[in-house]
């Protein structure tokens, strides 16, 4: 899988690049012909990037532990931060603030690339499916066994009965209108455990909305 996806990626830049020098070179009138063909064209080569990544992502974070070189010791706070920093294009996009809330310090020997594949997955889904001008809250709590870390969002959230199905690979909750490849969700699950982790989905504030929560064991304070 992971060989496959590499041998995707460099047929699909070239597509990528091909279809903008030749629209480039077209005249106006070939462009304003082909401008809804064009988009097309962009957006399908972008899912089927962001498709390659993911699964490049879940095959990193399920690679096994006892392979891993010995993980740096890292401020969890100034990490998640960090991490928020990045998404904060994606939710400027959208006009979506995230709010970020670390209560004390706590360090943990961290697998920082499958760690930063799960919180940017967790991230972006919040981005994705909230609405426009929503809220999502970050936070960073320590716990009598670790760190707990919980993204909560205010979209429509997922029915109980799913949230174990939504995990599995390529699965995505029906009726939903935004794309994806249904790996988010695997991907977060897989990079919290490699560094020690579980992941569990419940209910937002208030009952609105997705909380997804990582606890963590054995953080140092």
């Amino acid at each position: 899988l992971t060989d496959a996806a590499h041998e995707l990626k460099t047929p699909l830049a070239a597509i990528q690049i091909n279809a903008h020098v030749l629209l480039s070179r077209a005249g106006n009138e070939m462009a304003e012909r082909c401008a809804e063909p064009a988009a097309g064209l962009r957006s399908g080569v972008a899912r089927a990037t962001h498709t390659v990544h993911q699964l490049l992502a879940l095959e990193r974070a399920r690679a096994e532990p006892q392979v891993d070189h010995p993980r740096p010791q890292t401020d969890v706070a100034e990490f998640v931060r960090d991490r928020v920093a990045a998404a904060a294009h994606l939710a400027v996009q959208r006009n979506i603030e995230i709010e970020f809330h670390a209560e004390g310090d706590g360090v943990l020997p961290l697998h920082l690339e499958s760690m930063a594949a799960a919180v940017d997955n967790l991230i972006s889904n919040a981005i994705k499916y909230s609405p426009q001008d929503g809220t999502i809250t970050v936070r960073l709590a320590p716990t009598a066994r670790g760190q707990r870390l919980s993204v909560c969002d205010q979209g429509p959230g997922i029915a109980p009965e799913l949230r174990e199905k939504v995990f599995e690979r390529f699965y995505r909750v029906p009726g939903q209108e935004q794309s994806g490849s249904g790996l988010g969700l695997a991907i977060a699950e897989r990079g919290a455990a490699r560094n020690g982790g579980t992941i569990a989905l419940s209910d937002g504030e208030g009952g609105r909305g997705l909380m997804a929560t990582i606890d963590f064991a054995g953080a140092a304070a």
